[in-house]
């Protein structure tokens, strides 16, 4: 699954009874982690939201007031998220 809705197949997966069948998906949703916690989802790939802004309110602050060159590539984390670690994960979960 390729979107942070991944929690739509996780249900039919579960109400369908399939075994056996790796599921993938994106973003700290509550519903994602039900699913990720009960082990339909195996993976959730998070990207930070609130650092990404910030980090984008620091390049405008620093090409518009400070008329300083900033990189054209900015690097943002990417982290994976599993049951076994998404209790220590540093963000809330979206509503």
């Amino acid at each position: 699954m390729t979107n942070s809705r991944v929690f739509t197949v996780a249900s039919f997966l579960k109400n369908s009874h399939k075994k056996n069948i790796a599921l993938l998906g994106y973003d700290f949703l509550k519903e994602n982690i039900k699913h990720l916690n009960s082990g339909i989802i195996d993976f959730l790939i998070c990207h930070k939201p609130e650092e990404q802004a910030y980090r984008a309110m620091m390049v405008l602050y620093q090409t518009l007031v400070r008329g300083q060159a900033v990189e054209k590539t900015q690097y943002m984390p990417i982290d994976i998220i599993t049951k076994e670690n998404q209790e220590f994960y540093q963000t809330q979960p979206i509503q």
